[in-house]
């Protein structure tokens, strides 16, 4: 929930941005590394929560150089916002397990086994 909060967040301010195309593009970056996600929130859980915690780490590592490399049209309260996001998603990824959960316990149907 958090990386889409964040990444639409980003997108949010990149609309509203003299240079909109860096946040707005970084924002679906970090939505669309939510999406795809095998989590309970992923639209196309097409990647594993192993692999997940990986990319992750390359667009917390994508979100800080765009943020600090002065030749990027962007704008001050916009690097600011992707420094910040950055952060916080490194706070999330560092207290956050990959693993998947483990299987429940077997539930007998009604009427016997």
């Amino acid at each position: 929930v958090v990386e889409y909060v964040l990444g639409l967040l980003l997108v949010a301010q990149g609309l509203q941005s003299p240079t909109p195309t860096v946040p707005a593009l970084a924002g679906g970056v970090v939505v669309l590394n939510a999406a795809i996600v095998e989590g309970p929130l992923g639209a196309f859980r097409t990647v594993p929560r192993r692999l997940h915690r990986w990319i992750d780490v390359a667009v917390i590592t994508a979100l800080m150089l765009v943020a600090a490399i002065p030749a990027l049209d962007v704008d001050n309260t916009s690097r600011l916002l992707l420094a910040t996001v950055a952060v916080i998603l490194g706070f999330v990824w560092w207290n956050t397990t990959f693993v998947p959960p483990a299987p429940g316990p077997r539930r007998l149907r009604r009427g016997g086994w």
